[in-house]
Order: structure tokens, then C-alpha cells, then sequence
């Protein structure tokens, strides 16, 4: 990646840098201990830090849908992360990017879009908003979420996830093509803190509908070492290579297609649904507290 591909940005207490290909944030430091937060995208494990997931979050059954009466291919997470994106503006602790719709997402996604993605600094918060503008003259069906490697520079037992409040949950198990089970498993229960360890993703991600929290923090012992403000999202992956040195906190309106499918994309669950000229907002971020 060239340098004049990638915007950095700093305060007093952070420096991010982002690219412009996917609008991908691409580095997390703490310019008061000069830690990296982000993992670093190691290809012999895995190459991504922080994707954008658009239109589409996880996988589609055969990676195909229909619309209408025609059947469209998109892959896995959607369209948006390996494109590049121009960039609107860029000040000293913030900038902002846009896509828009194009002939090649037209050929996988029939939806004319516009999806602007914006980073600020403030103090030790990392802020995130996405605007997705509906282009078109019919009402776009579409879901986002985040997909943020966080480093854990200690072993993985040291580690846990905390709920800002106790969930009760049942996990959605993924099979090899990354669908989803029709039916959950019990999970927590009425708990507020799940373990970290070498094994937690032996089967893949775990896969949260409905969670009632809005903070998620990765703790080290007890310390808060990342919170994730997830903006109020429905739903929440974790993931991690097994025994890999980082963990993904995932804020989600959708998720991948269940393996009962009927594969039409208007009949597909947790589907956001813009009317035509409208625009779509969200907001999430991340706080790192020894950056104070």
C-alpha cells in the first residue's frame, strides 16, 4: 500500500490510520504508551483488521440471491471491502470516505447507493459513522456491520468479553459455508462475562441475535484494555482465528443466510429496508482507556 493511499489522523491521545481501499481503518495506537490496539492484518493468519460489511454481513447461501426475478451473486460480507473509496474531506482528527454504486455492483447488488464512512478522535474515543443513502426509486434492502481485530498482546486465557449488562443467550453455530443453524444453542445465561481461551473458536464465530447490550468490553484480568460502543446494533459476532493473538468485537444489523433459506433477498431476516432518497445513519466506536 502506498503512503498516499492510507489517512492518518491524531489527537493528544490517539493515532489511527485508515485505508482507502474498503475505508478500513488499518492501525489503533495510543500515543501516550505507543501500543497498537489494531491487529495488523497478518496474512498467514488472517489478512483483514477492520472491514466494513456491506450490503450484506456473513455469507449467502451458495453465495447467491434472488431479487426480483433475478438471481445475483454476492460474496461473503458484500461488496465494499476490497474497493476503493474517495476521500470527502481530511482534517487533523477527522476525515471522511464515499462509495457509490457503480456498473460492477450493479451486477451484484441491483440498488443504486452511496455509503459514506466518517472517523473522529475525541480524547480516547475512536468514533465511526456510517450514512448509506438510498439513490434509487424503489425502497433498498440491504444490513452493515464492523469487523474490528483487537490485539491481545498477552496470552488469550488472560482475556474475557464483558456485556454492559447480564445477557441471556442461545449461539448460532456456522457450518463450513459459513450458514447459519435454523435453531440456537443455550449459551449464557443470564451471565455478563465470557472467557477468552485458545479453543473458544474451534467451530467458528459465535453468533448473538438480540443482545440487550450496548457496551462490549475486552478485558485483560480486570482492566478494560478495548470498549466497544456497538450503537445500539441487534446483534454481535466474536471471532478469532483459534489461539490467535487478537479477538474481533462485531457490531451487526444482519448475519448470514440460515441453512433453510429460500435464498430471496426480500424474505431474508434482519433486513434493513430504506425508501427511496432516504439515508441511513449509525453510529458506534471504540474507547481505549489507557490512552488517558
Amino acid at each position: 500500500m502506498h503512503a498516499t493511499d492510507t489517512v492518518l489522523l491524531n489527537n493528544s491521545r490517539l493515532q489511527i490510520a485508515v485505508s482507502r481501499v474498503g475505508a478500513e481503518l488499518q492501525s489503533l495506537k495510543s500515543r501516550v504508551s505507543d501500543d497498537e490496539y489494531l491487529w495488523q492484518g497478518d496474512p498467514a493468519v488472517w489478512g483483514g483488521r477492520a472491514p466494513i460489511l456491506f450490503p450484506i454481513v456473513g455469507s449467502l447461501k451458495n453465495n447467491l440471491t434472488q431479487i426480483g426475478q433475478q438471481n445475483y451473486e454476492l460474496p461473503r460480507h458484500g461488496l465494499v471491502r476490497r474497493k476503493s473509496f474517495s476521500l470527502l474531506e481530511q482534517k487533523s482528527d477527522q476525515c471522511s470516505f464515499s462509495i457509490q454504486s457503480d456498473e460492477s455492483t450493479l451486477a451484484s447488488y441491483p440498488w443504486q447507493f452511496e455509503l459514506r464512512v466518517s472517523y473522529a478522535l475525541q480524547d480516547q474515543r475512536l468514533k465511526i459513522h456510517y450514512e448509506v443513502f438510498n439513490r434509487d426509486s424503489s425502497t433498498m434492502i440491504f444490513t452493515l456491520g464492523s469487523h474490528p481485530g483487537f490485539t491481545l498482546p498477552e496470552p488469550v486465557s488472560e482475556y474475557s468479553i464483558r456485556f454492559s449488562q447480564p445477557e441471556t443467550l442461545q449461539r448460532f453455530p456456522l457450518d463450513t459455508d459459513g450458514l447459519l443453524a435454523v435453531k440456537g444453542t443455550d449459551y449464557l445465561d443470564n451471565s455478563d462475562t465470557l472467557p477468552l481461551s485458545a479453543d473458544l473458536f474451534n467451530d467458528d464465530a459465535l453468533v448473538f441475535k438480540d443482545i440487550k447490550s450496548q457496551t462490549i468490553d475486552l478485558l485483560h484480568k480486570d482492566r478494560v484494555r478495548v470498549s466497544v460502543d456497538t450503537g445500539a446494533t441487534p446483534h454481535l459476532g466474536l471471532w478469532a482465528k483459534p489461539g490467535a493473538p487478537f479477538v474481533c468485537i462485531e457490531p451487526w444489523f444482519g448475519y448470514s443466510d440460515s441453512l433453510d433459506t429460500n435464498s430471496n433477498f426480500c424474505d431474508k431476516p434482519a433486513m434493513l429496508h430504506l425508501p427511496a432518497g432516504e439515508c441511513f445513519s449509525h453510529h458506534w466506536s471504540v474507547l481505549i482507556p489507557d490512552a488517558g
